[in-house]
Order: C-alpha cells, then sequence, then structure tokens
C-alpha cells in the first residue's frame, strides 16, 4: 500500500436521518476518518441515527393574547419551528399541546407549549371579568278573575338583547277557613 490513510470520505444525505460517519462494521465498529491508516481492503459502513427535534420556539405568537380569567387558550394562529439534530429547521403549526387550557388567575400567565418531548413558553395577559349586570324580569300587573286569561307585564332590565321569554304561571289556592 502506497498511500495507507484513506483520504476524502463521502458524506451521504438520507431523509430523516443524519449520517454519523464510517465504521469497520455494520453494526457497532470502529469508526474511521479520513486521516485512518489502512493495510489491506476494506469495507465501511454507513452509521446514521434518526434525525431528532433539538429545540422549539415560537415563530408566531397566536392571534389572541388577551385573556378573561375563565377562557379557554386558544392556539389560533400559533406557530413553531422546530431545529433537528442535522442543523435544519421545520415550521409546525398543528399536533403540539399548551398549559394551561383555562386561564385562571389575573395577570401575566405563562403558556407552556410541547412538542415531540421539547417545551417552549410565551406569556399572555389575563384581566378580571368586568362586572356584567344580569337580565332581571320584573313581573308586575298580574290580572285575572277564575276561569279567565292571565295577563302579565314583564319588564326586562339590563336587557342584554332578549327579544322573548318562556313563562310559566303556577296557581296556588288558597285554603278557606272554615
Amino acid at each position: 500500500w502506497s498511500n495507507p490513510v484513506l483520504g476524502e470520505l463521502q458524506n451521504y444525505v438520507r431523509d430523516g436521518y443524519v449520517m454519523t460517519g464510517w465504521f469497520t462494521d455494520a453494526v457497532g465498529g470502529t469508526q474511521v476518518t479520513e486521516t485512518t491508516v489502512i493495510s489491506s481492503d476494506v469495507v465501511l459502513y454507513a452509521h446514521w441515527e434518526a434525525n431528532s427535534i433539538t429545540s422549539i420556539q415560537v415563530k408566531q405568537l397566536p392571534a389572541k393574547s388577551s385573556y378573561v380569567v375563565g377562557d379557554m387558550f386558544d392556539t389560533e394562529g400559533l406557530i413553531l419551528l422546530a431545529h433537528y439534530s442535522d442543523g435544519t429547521s421545520q415550521t409546525i403549526t398543528s399536533g403540539f399541546t399548551c398549559y394551561p387550557k383555562t386561564m385562571e388567575t389575573s395577570g401575566t400567565q405563562e403558556i407552556s407549549v410541547n412538542y415531540a418531548g421539547k417545551t417552549t413558553s410565551f406569556d399572555v395577559t389575563v384581566k378580571e371579568p368586568e362586572n356584567i349586570l344580569m337580565p332581571v324580569f320584573v313581573v308586575s300587573d298580574v290580572k285575572t278573575k277564575a276561569g279567565k286569561t292571565v295577563d302579565v307585564t314583564v319588564n326586562i332590565q339590563n336587557n342584554p338583547g332578549i327579544m322573548a321569554a318562556k313563562i310559566n304561571v303556577f296557581y296556588a289556592r288558597k285554603k278557606r277557613n272554615g
């Protein structure tokens, strides 16, 4: 052998995998490099490992960033960027989970996002609910005579837009003494 070193070794590309090097056996073996000295014919085997996600980050925040206590978190518009062991990145628009799902306390709330065993986070604002006036039904001027139709007047205070309401009327008989 006039040139006992291997010299330049070819790196191959395989979708979904990263080449980890050339070895003397298909499984295990000794890794060889360009400077490895050889003394006879040798068969080399490429070793591969699955291309794995090393980290994730938020590429685009969700459309909604302000909530009221009790609201459910909305992922619409949330986009992640997954970084892989081969140096590539991929946009992720689904398949992740976010916690908490319900906004339970007011103030700044950290949202944790998990994807493929990796986690990142960002903050949203959670406000106390405003005082909401509930509609109040006020019944007045109930007029009737035995065997006649009941006329009822109903006013709705703090009406949020109720156009119709069903009213059930129950009669209670008075006991007569004697």
